[in-house]
């Protein structure tokens, strides 16, 4: 997946600086497309994550032997379509229609495989600058030590919690997000360094390096 989307960002754009970004699971994504393109002596920079996942600690994997376990996986299947309802309930473009059994059952199978595939992918550390935007609900687990983000993110990181859990962030929260992101690239595309944080009482920003311990600030 990283390989096809770096391909068509480099058809359009050959050359740095990059900036790169994924919602959910996509921030993976984004987290490797970035260290290809730093590999390769592109200049690359924040990557924006989107309310990334919790990640299971390195060296678990509950979804080793999915594929020889026909219940656990007809229990996800249900659960995506769940999800996939509710969520069509709070957006309106979504591109299917809950309607189509078809089409349901396609959304929900592709969510399904994502979710295996997330869910056994080991990404590398990255060393590069990230800008994490999470919801009070995921908050907690991406600050946890002994648990896989804080392994994975060794540059530096500036955080931004939103209120909400994880389908409220996407819904409620969606123009703060952009407005987020408008201050976090503008500020990046102006400077090499980050701006300072934009006085706003419903977001906290927490910068984070390597070592450090993170502070409550009053938002788990």
């Amino acid at each position: 997946m990283a390989v096809d989307y770096l391909q068509e960002i480099r058809g359009v754009q050959p050359t740095g600086p990059y900036y790169i970004g994924g919602q959910c699971p996509g921030g993976l994504v984004a987290l490797e497309i970035a260290r290809e393109l730093s590999a390769l002596g592109q200049q690359v920079g924040t990557v924006l994550l989107l309310n990334p996942p919790p990640l299971l600690p390195f060296g678990g994997d509950r979804y080793q032997m999915i594929d020889l376990h026909p219940q656990v996986f007809q229990q996800l299947y249900d659960n995506a379509q769940t999800m996939l309802r509710k969520s069509v309930a709070r957006i309106d473009n979504v591109p299917f229609n809950t309607r189509d059994p078809k089409q349901m059952h396609m959304a929900a199978a592709a969510v399904v495989r994502s979710t295996i595939a997330f869910s056994r992918h080991r990404p590398a550390p990255y060393s590069g600058a990230t800008d994490i935007i999470l919801s009070t609900a995921q908050a907690p687990a991406h600050f946890q030590p002994e648990l896989p983000w804080q392994q994975i993110l060794t540059g530096p990181q500036r955080v931004h919690v939103l209120p909400g859990n994880h389908l409220e962030f996407f819904s409620l929260q969606l123009g703060e997000i952009c407005r987020l992101m408008r201050f976090i690239l503008d500020g990046a595309l102006a400077s090499e360094t980050y701006a300072s944080g934009a006085n706003d009482k419903n977001v906290a920003h927490v910068t984070r390096h390597k070592d450090e311990s993170f502070h409550d600030q009053g938002v788990v």
